[in-house]
């Protein structure tokens, strides 16, 4: 693919993008190639009609008109002459951290949905700015006011008087502010990649198609073993000890971090698995690398579709969605995939409230014998500091601990500790919440009540008046802080929803991820389980397709760590009759040979015609099953 591009600054720290307060987007000036294979890394001409759709760098889109103060670019701060209430007040009388473990699910909901979530979204701002010491009048700046007799900043810092916030970075000339997406909007594993040429080739080996691993863990290499200098002028300044892998969050806590290990394992894996069986004329090291991009990038589409959105969704919002993860679908070149607003902004956010205080750790499937990590003291990445992770204690704590209900509850460790600087021995850090609120607000989305009204819920009319979808307790709480239904924030009114049946999130939510999913997948001209229908779509194979059907989250834990047992599915609880636990040795294995074999013939230009069996060994698959979790939460939750 020949293009020529005026790259978004946002990836090159020092240069001239820095100078200015607005985003320029990328811009193509040369013709697409639709015959490429390969997804691009920026997401550029994956849809040939409208290139730049979905790439890194590109808008953020709405589901409804921007509300803005002054219509154009102030802050949601005001609706009609009554002001918002103060998102910290909010946030500490009215959501404070109860424990309700959900029981059906696995702390792992959250961890793989904050990994997806760094797939397909960041919302870039100066990252550099203390506006609690800025001057006021500073543009970026729109600080969060602690208020007096704050129950918690005034007895540990009763000097603090605000909450830094740097607005998002707008995108340049717009009449109505908008903000950008830093990296490809699409489920294309840039967790793994990075979103841009310089970001991958940090990572590469250029060797056999694999990918870097540090060498003494085994793990992810660091900055001072890739020869990266840290920024040291960010608020969280990095460290030369802080991992590195395709997304720069990878450091945020070490269970993310375990996740990324597990992606980086599963890639050489994979491609040392087609070295040994590709033909020698297709035996280099680009060859390997892409064509194991691709499979590794399907394993994840077909987590996210197969396990992750059932299990957050439940089977109705799923078939609503036409979101199942099925051996065919089509690709629809009118779908524009960029990332909604109010998806990124609010709805994806659920699973800050079923984050854990404390973080499990089990060695040897023992939880007599479980550790807990205090998430304070893990982020950033400290206590780690570039060492080995216990990888399997992680991933059996994430498999086996409950994680909070989505609900109006929120861990004080994110609303009172949120990357505390243990490293000064502060005891206090930010409030997740109340930013999440504030982030609303400074994007302009609409009132929660919009958004009702948009998913065809019962709209708000007045205080007398409860939802059904509100419990009497906060729909009173609700009333003690907002003047007006039509004032109240979507990300505080969607996340108390009592869940969709069989979901872990409310309507107003589900709506809105199910509605952001279905443009990821249908607007997607690489996604994996799509066929030919003349306009160059670049699905799998049917070899390939057919085995990564059959791949489970759980089938990747087991072949890229020293684990032995695992349950089915791992985002859900371990179930005798419904989600056994399987012995490692005994899970399907991918049949590389046949996989191989059709990589060869698609790149001869001489596609097989034939579907392969997957019955025709036991050990390298099984039937496939197009909505295999979904029947295990329809039976065993009795939902459909």
């Amino acid at each position: 693919m020949k293009f020529l591009l005026i790259i978004s600054c946002f990836f090159l720290p020092g240069n001239l993008q820095q100078l200015r307060n607005c985003f320029l987007p990328p811009v193509l000036t040369l013709k697409c190639n639709a015959t490429e294979r390969y997804r691009s890394l920026d997401g550029m001409c994956n849809n040939l009609k409208h290139p730049l759709w979905g790439i890194a760098g590109s808008p953020l889109t709405r589901l409804l008109k921007a509300n803005y103060s002054d219509f154009t670019n102030e802050p949601r701060g005001h609706f009609g002459n009554t002001n918002l209430p103060n998102p910290r007040w909010m946030s500490q009388k009215n959501h404070p951290d109860n424990d309700y473990p959900d029981a059906r699910f696995t702390h792992m909901v959250m961890q793989f949905g904050q990994f997806l979530d760094h797939d397909i979204t960041v919302t870039p701002n100066d990252e550099r700015i203390d506006c609690c010491t800025q001057e006021k009048t500073d543009a970026r700046c729109f600080v969060i006011p602690i208020p007096p007799r704050d129950r918690f900043y005034s007895w540990v810092n009763y000097t603090a008087s605000c909450i830094n916030f740097v607005r998002s970075t707008p995108v340049c000339q717009q009449k109505i502010r908008e903000q950008y997406n830093g990296i490809t909007s699409f489920v294309d594993a840039s967790t793994v990649y990075g979103s841009s040429v310089g970001q991958l080739s940090f990572l590469r080996s250029y060797e056999n198609g694999e990918l870097i691993v540090n060498k003494n863990t085994q793990q992810l290499p660091t900055r001072e073993q890739l020869n990266l200098r840290p920024d040291i002028t960010l608020i969280r300044p990095q460290k030369q000890m802080d991992f590195v892998a395709g997304d720069n969050r990878v450091n945020e806590h070490p269970f993310l971090s375990a996740l990324h290990v597990v992606f980086l394992r599963e890639h050489n894996r994979i491609a040392a698995q087609l070295k040994k069986y590709l033909r020698n004329e297709f035996k280099n090291d680009e060859v390997i690398f892409q064509e194991t991009k691709r499979l590794v990038t399907a394993e994840i589409q077909n987590i996210v579709y197969g396990e992750f959105l059932p299990t957050i969704l439940g089977a109705e919002m799923m078939k609503k969605y036409q979101l199942l993860a099925n051996e065919d679908s089509l690709y629809n070149p009118e779908i524009n995939p960029n990332v909604i607003n109010s998806f990124t902004t609010a709805a994806f956010r659920f699973g800050h409230s079923m984050i854990n205080s404390m973080f499990m750790l089990i060695s040897g499937k023992n939880q007599n014998s479980a550790s807990f990590w205090r998430l304070r003291e893990i982020f950033d990445g400290n206590n780690v500091d570039g060492q080995r992770l216990p990888l399997e204690e992680m991933i059996e704590g994430l498999v086996s601990q409950m994680p909070q209900t989505t609900d109006a509850f929120f861990s004080t460790e994110i609303t009172n500790h949120l990357f505390q600087k243990n490293d000064r021995q502060e005891n206090f850090g930010l409030d997740l919440l109340a930013i999440n609120i504030q982030r609303g607000r400074d994007h302009g989305i609409p009132a929660y009540n919009e958004y009702r009204k948009f998913c065809g819920l019962f709209p708000l009319t007045s205080w007398k008046n409860k939802p059904s979808e509100f419990n009497e307790e906060y729909w009173n709480n609700l009333k003690d802080v907002y003047s007006s239904v039509d004032d109240i924030d979507l990300m505080i009114g969607g996340i108390a929803e009592k869940n969709v049946k069989g979901g872990a999130v409310g309507p107003t939510f589900a709506c809105i991820i199910g509605e952001q999913f279905t443009r990821l997948k249908y607007g997607d001209r690489f996604f994996y389980t799509h066929v030919e229908n003349n306009f160059n779509t670049k699905g799998l194979g049917y070899v390939s397709k057919a085995n990564i059907l059959n791949r489970t989250l759980g089938d990747v834990l087991c072949e890229n760590s020293e684990l032995d047992i695992l349950q089915k599915w791992v985002t859900l609880q371990p179930d005798i009759q419904y989600n056994p636990q399987e012995p490692c040795e005994s899970r399907p294995v991918m049949n590389f040979q046949a996989i191989a074999e059709e990589i060869e013939s698609e790149l001869l230009l001489k596609p097989k015609k034939r579907k392969f069996d997957l019955k025709e060994d036991d050990r390298n698959g099984r039937k496939v099953k197009k909505t295999g979790l979904l029947n295990v939460i329809c039976q065993k939750l009795s939902v459909c």
